[in-house]
């Protein structure tokens, strides 16, 4: 199995007005184009030594998600933040009965209405 790596930039430090999501949307969308099995989205970004993510870095994760990315992953803040998992497009029933409780888990939607990413 080959390894086929696309390489993005992060987002640090976190400025809501400077933040062009065109870039890493286009890169998933050539990851989709070139087969990629699960996505990964790498991101140097956070505020260091805070305990939880900033509500405006959960809503930029919540947005990559919907644009096909599978496991996004920040660095920089240099302590451990709670992780969030999300279902796209009603995902968790494929899950079922595996996921019957879905209370603890974010639920989303894009437009293909497609279940996951792939």
């Amino acid at each position: 199995m080959a390894l086929n790596p696309n390489v993005i930039p992060g987002i640090a430090p976190l400025d809501t007005g400077k933040i062009d999501l065109s870039s890493l949307d286009s890169i998933l969308r050539r990851m989709s184009g070139d087969r990629m099995d699960i996505k990964i989205v790498y991101l140097h970004w956070g505020y260091e030594h805070e305990l939880y993510p900033d509500p405006e870095i959960i809503k930029i994760a919540r947005e990559l998600a919907r644009k096909g990315a599978d496991i996004i992953i920040g660095s920089h803040p240099h302590v451990l933040q709670p992780n969030e998992i999300c279902f796209i497009n009603g995902y968790h029933k494929i899950l079922y009965p595996a996921v019957q409780d879905t209370s603890g888990f974010c639920l989303l939607s894009d437009s293909t209405g497609i279940p996951a990413s792939h």
